[in-house]
């Protein structure tokens, strides 16, 4: 079993990012983004069974009020290459699971300037983001996954459990809230 504090699932939504009254959306197919919707107190639309098309997703949205949502990188990616139907009144975006493309971050920051980017990164042992970074579209190559959610920290280790020197590659270690 698995124990999920609130203040975990909050904390990865960052400094304030959630707040009463919004509508999420979750069109993902993991139970582990469910619990964002057992803690998170706003309104929460939750789309139907089935892989969800890009275009119905986006009335969905539309239709539902919805201004936040949490989409895997490829569906991330397909939507930004539809043009973002549906997601004009977004006000946040968090995405990962996989490495986001920096010229679709560019490309939704092109087509829905109001949207906060977020890019969301942790192993499922973390309940679901350990780190997570808010982006603009302006980053150059690969996307830095971020710093850690409030509460929790994260280590760069070599085989041996010490810490490396900044950008130098090593194993991530986890600790805190969600661990």
């Amino acid at each position: 079993p698995v124990s999920v504090q609130q203040a975990t699932v909050c904390a990865e939504y960052g400094d304030g990012a959630v707040t009463r009254g919004e509508v999420e959306v979750d069109a993902g197919q993991s139970s582990g983004r469910f619990v964002h919707h057992i803690w998170l107190e706003p309104p929460v639309a939750i789309h139907p069974a089935g892989i969800p098309e890009r275009e119905r997703l986006g009335e969905f949205i539309t239709r539902h009020g919805v201004n936040m949502a949490w989409l895997t990188a490829g569906l991330f990616h397909q939507i930004v290459d539809a043009g973002a139907p549906g997601y004009g009144a977004m006000r946040q975006i968090m995405s990962g699971g996989d490495v986001l493309s920096p010229a679709h971050v560019r490309r939704a920051a092109e087509l829905i300037p109001a949207v906060r980017l977020m890019n969301g990164y942790g192993p499922t042992e973390t309940t679901v983001f350990a780190c997570t970074r808010a982006l603009h579209g302006d980053e150059p190559g690969p996307l830095p996954v971020g710093g850690p959610i409030p509460g929790a920290s994260v280590y760069v280790l070599d085989p041996w459990l010490g810490p490396v020197p900044v950008g130098v590659p090593g194993e991530l270690l986890f600790d805190g809230n969600g661990v």
